[in-house]
């Protein structure tokens, strides 16, 4: 049989019902006792639990919340995402001792596959994607291409020969 998903041990079919009598017992049983994970997505860790009422549990670290001294605009503009963010998703970044937190859970319907666990990872994150963009212009400004390439930002007249 073909798997769609290895998390350690736990091995997901595609389709819970193409899947054996033994391996849906073993999931069965998964779906009880729960079990966790971890995956990145844009750079971020997340962590992962199936809770036992098939409801998946994520979170997690984006980086830290600018300091005041460092720079109070990027702070205030940075809350103000946050803020609506949590409004239109119903909390789902928090700031915990100078760190930001994406936080929440997103339920999974049927008997969970691999297919189901990856559905809910996505329809958890998809609405989240454009504040996670955001998010990281302030954690994660870009840098102009000569930056990349080596270049440095003094003007040429600056520069010691």
């Amino acid at each position: 049989m073909e798997f769609g998903l290895v998390i350690g041990k736990l091995r997901l079919p595609w389709d819970f019902l193409m899947s054996s009598p033994e391996l849906q017992d073993q999931l069965a049983k998964a779906e009880r006792s729960g079990f966790s994970f971890r995956f990145t997505y844009r750079h971020i860790v997340l962590a992962a639990r199936l809770r036992p009422e098939n409801k998946l549990s994520l979170q997690g670290k984006l980086g830290p919340m600018p300091f005041s001294a460092e720079s109070a605009v990027a702070r205030a503009q940075l809350q103000a995402v946050l803020d609506a963010a949590n409004q239109h998703l119903r909390r789902t970044f928090r700031v915990i001792d100078g760190w930001i937190w994406l936080d929440g859970h997103q339920p999974i319907p049927g008997p969970v596959s691999a297919a189901s666990l990856v559905a809910a990872v996505v329809m958890f994150l998809l609405p989240r994607k454009a504040y996670l963009q955001t998010i990281e212009l302030f954690l994660h400004p870009p840098r102009p291409a000569f930056l990349e390439q080596g270049g440095s930002t003094l003007r040429r007249e600056g520069r010691r020969r």
